[in-house]
């Protein structure tokens, strides 16, 4: 399954003792990386032609890495852009319910919709900045644990009474990724970089076994 990554947040910090602003300006671009999900449920008949599934949902990403663009000085005049990058890891559990209806009797379209927990880390931290600029801002790994949710459509076929593939499209909120307090030199400083939300379309093929 793939999934496209939109990425927004923009962080500016001062340190006032030592009189230096940071701005950090991730890349816009979208991102495809795999993403491997796995439901166990409860199928339900409600009438003749609906079905209601509900279980537990895990979904993570393949990691990738989040770039962008830091500017740094003492003022907008002797500033200096460079570019820096971090990978990210996203897991989700979610509780799903999935309402399916019945077309000629094998075509099942239906609506899903999840809420639940993230769990997502952020790591290894690299900027090209020169190692003599020892004013630079190096952030140290983090995960953080989020409210997530997800809401999705689609379509799944039989194949057998036993078996269903599918295709869908999933819309989700992963919550917070952060990376830590940093350190400047030897000094611990406070300041982490952080999105508070991080949206994930997803492209979805499905095997779905009936038991």
């Amino acid at each position: 399954m793939a999934s496209g990554y939109h990425v927004r947040c923009r962080r500016s910090f001062f340190i006032p003792t030592i009189y230096q602003f940071y701005n950090y300006s991730p890349n816009q671009a979208t991102q495809t990386s795999a993403l491997w999900s796995g439901f166990l449920g409860i199928e339900w008949d409600l009438q003749p032609d609906w079905m209601l599934q509900t279980g537990l949902d895990y979904n993570q990403t393949s990691p990738f890495s989040a770039r962008g663009t830091l500017t740094q000085g003492v003022d907008s005049g002797s500033a200096n852009s460079y570019t820096y990058h971090y990978g990210t890891l996203l897991r989700q559990v979610l509780v799903e319910g999935k309402l399916l209806s019945t077309l000629q009797t094998r075509y099942h379209p239906y609506l899903s919709a999840g809420l639940g927990t993230a769990i997502n880390k952020a790591y290894n931290y690299y900027t090209n900045v020169p190692p003599f600029l020892t004013f630079t801002k190096m952030y140290r790994n983090d995960t953080t644990t989020s409210f997530t949710y997800a809401i999705g459509i689609g379509v799944d076929v039989d194949i057998t009474s036993y078996l269903r593939i599918g295709i869908g499209y999933r819309f989700a909120d992963f919550g917070k990724v952060e990376l830590s307090n940093p350190i400047i030199d030897t000094t611990n400083v406070s300041g982490p970089l952080s999105q508070s939300h991080f949206y994930v379309n997803e492209l979805l093929s499905q095997l779905t076994f009936v038991i």
